[in-house]
């Protein structure tokens, strides 16, 4: 295994698993009213720009967990999946995000977090001899930022639209709508 991909590794196990666990110990003894966990799901698109055989808008669905750590701070834990016009695509976000209401009517948030990209581009078939070429996963973290907007719908279920800029590997652009149930 080289270097590069251990440690790619090992951010992938910190960000996942290591990070969440103090944050769920310190709120169960809290005894917080404002405390909560999210359960979502989202589709959306999702738009890459230099990702190398990846180049396409990609249809994109998803699950979103989360959890508060303050009354306008939470942490949150996503999973993306795109299978469209020859291209695989997993994207596992870790964010922190900010929650404001604007003029005592508009929720909205902010966010910024890391992310691990797992995809296999488009394969590619040969202009000559008619070959086909397939491409193996590659694996590759970056961060990003957005914003959105999350409204109550009824009882616990909450509307949410958001929107991502990621940075590395090139830059995405998504843009997701979905539902979340909050206990």
């Amino acid at each position: 295994m080289q270097l590069d991909q251990k440690w790619k590794r090992i951010f992938l196990f910190i960000t996942f698993i290591a990070l969440p666990s103090p944050s769920f110990a310190q709120e169960a003894g809290a005894g917080n009213p404002n405390s909560y966990f999210d359960l979502g799901l989202k589709t959306g698109s999702f738009l890459p720009y230099g990702i190398e055989g990846v180049r396409e808008l990609l249809p994109i669905w998803g699950v979103r967990l989360g959890h508060s750590v303050s009354p306008t701070l939470a942490l949150e834990y996503d999973l993306d999946i795109a299978h469209a016009k020859g291209v695989s695509y997993y994207l596992a976000y870790f964010s922190l995000r900010h929650d404001f209401v604007v003029g005592d009517a508009l929720p909205l948030f902010v966010l910024i977090g890391v992310d691990a990209h797992y995809y296999k581009r488009k394969s590619t078939i040969g202009s000559v001899t008619g070959t086909v070429t397939d491409f193996d996963y590659r694996l590759s973290t970056g961060w990003h930022t957005g914003f959105g907007t999350e409204t109550l719908i009824y009882g616990d279920l909450y509307f949410r639209g958001d929107v991502r800029m990621g940075f590395s590997p090139g830059r995405q652009l998504s843009a997701n709508l979905g539902i979340t149930y909050r206990f």
